[in-house]
């Protein structure tokens, strides 16, 4: 994180017997549906990870700014975990579907390809016939980062061949990019661990 960067932390606990009462089913089906979720998507630690969606970031936010009644909170909260679910399942179908797999690389190829345009999520998800919730979770699912961190890095890569062609051009560069110019010297360091000015010179 840089100086003066801001984060929230949204932690939710709950009890298995809780979450059976909410969803109107016997303790250990709960136990047992989680734990054999838990075997086939999970990573070493038995962790199983999922994208920060656009959907996700709206269903959360008036958790964080929250300043009303606790009996309105606790819907708010209700509304995480049920779309938490949601994109479980929805994990669990896409890790299965070959179909939609195919989708999914269509995309990255679509995103690989992108020269000039700015990435659209609702118009890409369109290209490939996902909605764009299966298609973040699924991105994240088959290429291992968020699509939107794999966009960036996909245009920055194509910047710094450019660059390496011609470093006299920089300034067409950046401007072909997608990004301006401090959101790309930004990308380019956190990239490639040197500005792009340094780059040129190294290169």
């Amino acid at each position: 994180m840089k100086k003066d960067d801001q984060l929230s932390l949204l932690q939710i606990r709950i009890t298995p017997s809780h979450l059976a009462s909410v969803l109107g089913e016997t303790e250990d089906h709960v136990i047992q549906h989680f734990s054999l979720m838990k075997e086939k998507l999970g990573n070493d630690n038995g962790v199983i990870q999922l994208p920060f969606t656009e959907k996700m970031a709206n269903i959360s936010q008036p958790i964080f700014s929250h300043n009303g009644h606790s009996i309105s909170l606790a819907g708010q909260v209700y509304a995480v975990i049920f779309n938490l679910i949601e994109q479980l399942q929805m994990l669990n179908h896409l890790s299965e579907c070959e179909s939609c797999q195919r989708k999914l690389f269509q995309a990255q190829n679509l995103i690989e390809a992108l020269e000039h345009e700015a990435l659209d999520l609702k118009h890409l998800a369109q290209r490939v016939g996902l909605n764009t919730e299966a298609l973040a979770i699924g991105f994240y699912l088959i290429v291992g980062q968020p699509l939107d961190s794999y966009w960036k890095s996909s245009r920055i890569k194509f910047a710094a061949a450019k660059l390496r062609q011609n470093p006299t051009e920089k300034g067409n560069i950046v401007a072909q990019s997608g990004f301006s110019e401090a959101q790309f010297e930004a990308a380019f360091i956190q990239h490639f661990g040197v500005s792009s000015h340094q780059y040129g010179q190294i290169h």
